[in-house]
């Protein structure tokens, strides 16, 4: 959860978050549904963004690994990136600090682009959209405030949310915008692409009060098919992860859900996000457990949320950490589940970037392929904060955080995004193209 930030920032990561959302697109279409992108590598998905993602697989570079049965594999970088886009329109404030912290994104059936980001608790949450594949941004004002811009005479708008951010569209065409406050969550969606007139139709429609238990924390969503949509959260009070339904497009909710009981012996210490696996209707998300934070489970409901299931997805050497900072999910369009996440050995120094993969349903997972490699960059010494989109079977795109320094720890630091694909995440061996994303700093400080 975030409260106000002094330090006056940007969503610094849109050239990577746009690239991911894009590929996360095809995602959504696995042969057999109702969308029919062309299974294969994507290609230049926009002039603006990528000016070419396909790999080039070439030697592989061999490194020490920092964790239990990893195998790494990396290649010289191919894809290339446009420059960094800023996103504007949040006017300046005199009265709160402006963050603009923590971006997500996601891309609708349409290719409409839409970025959120979190100013704190009580300055709520920027949405920008883009209809041109990327190449400009409109400010849409903050969903789960007064929609009104945040325009003079205002000084700064106000809004039940801004702690944490998760997005997502459906498959209806609803734009989905939760956002974390200090007694709840509120959901905010939009049947017409977030734009929020006064015409039949165009408001939001706004629930400040979704989750029902008043103790909650870092809340994901999830959409499947044209109108259902999950809500996840931490129970602060037992610790348990509580999911949350919605049949109506997200106008009311059902009670919450818990996916492990009070008794269990594993508990949630960092929840990653959600997703559901839109032919099947399988719905995941993944945590780090508490008290053992060298191991990941997967927390799995194929019943619609109903009843859920623990699985181990990894387990690193003991002493190890993986909590810099979400394990990170993306199902693929055959059906193979993969995570992302950031490894640190003891000290926290040597943090990687690894991926896990499942292709039956999560019940048993692959060894961790480390991703990031400084042999490539040495700007990648450390890699944190991962996040993954998958799109045709075994194609995976990864996203990190990147510094030449031996711990994030490290004040002044110098931190760089970085991307690597892979089109064979379910091979033995995968192959990962690493590149740089954005070549200018874009954080000093440690994380």
């Amino acid at each position: 959860m975030r409260t106000f930030s002094r330090r006056k920032g940007v969503v610094s990561l849109a050239a990577i978050a746009l690239v991911v959302g894009l590929f996360a697109l095809e995602a959504a279409s696995r042969p057999g549904g109702t969308l029919t992108r062309a299974s294969g590598p994507l290609t230049s998905a926009s002039a603006s963004l990528v000016a070419d993602s396909t790999s080039n697989p070439g030697d592989v570079s061999a490194l020490d690994d920092s964790a239990a049965n990893a195998s790494v594999s990396a290649v010289t970088a191919s894809p290339t990136f446009s420059t960094p886009l800023e996103l504007t329109g949040h006017p300046p404030s005199p009265l709160f600090y402006q963050a603009d912290a923590e971006p997500e994104i996601k891309v609708d059936l349409f290719g409409n682009i839409y970025v959120t980001a979190i100013q704190g608790i009580p300055g709520g949450t920027d949405l920008w959209k883009s209809t041109d594949k990327g190449a400009s941004f409109v400010y849409m004002g903050q969903p789960d405030g007064a929609q009104d811009h945040c325009n003079p005479p205002l000084l700064q708008c106000l809004a039940v949310g801004g702690g944490d951010d998760s997005i997502d569209v459906s498959s209806g065409g609803y734009l989905y915008v939760s956002s974390l406050w200090l007694g709840s969550v509120t959901m905010s969606t939009s049947m017409d692409g977030g734009t929020g007139g006064a015409l039949p139709g165009q408001a939001w429609t706004v629930n400040p009060a979704v989750a029902t238990i008043p103790g909650d924390d870092r809340q994901w969503i999830a959409a499947y098919g044209p109108q259902t949509v999950y809500l996840s959260y931490t129970d602060i009070g037992t610790v348990t992860i509580d999911v949350q339904k919605s049949t109506d497009a997200g106008k009311t909710f059902g009670p919450p859900v818990q996916t492990y009981p009070i008794t269990s012996t594993v508990f949630s210490d960092v929840q990653g996000n959600m997703v559901v696996d839109q032919y099947n209707g399988n719905i995941y998300t993944s945590f780090v457990r508490s008290g053992a934070s060298n191991e990941i489970y997967l927390d799995r409901s194929t019943d619609g949320g109903a009843t859920w299931q623990l699985k181990l997805a990894y387990s690193g050497p003991a002493g190890s950490d993986n909590r810099a900072v979400f394990p990170m999910m993306a199902v693929d369009r055959g059906g193979n589940i993969h995570i992302a996440f950031s490894n640190c050995g003891t000290g926290h120094t040597n943090c990687q970037v690894y991926m896990v993969s499942s292709g039956d349903f999560g019940n048993t997972w692959s060894a961790a392929h480390q991703v990031s490699n400084p042999a490539v960059d040495t700007n990648t010494t450390t890699a944190v904060q991962p996040t993954i989109a998958a799109g045709s079977p075994g194609y995976v795109d990864i996203a990190w955080l990147g510094s030449k320094e031996a711990t994030p720890d490290a004040c002044p630091n110098k931190w760089h995004v970085f991307f690597a694909q892979t089109p064979n995440a379910m091979a033995g061996t995968p192959t990962f193209t690493q590149t740089v994303a954005e070549t200018a700093v874009m954080h000093d400080r440690d994380i």
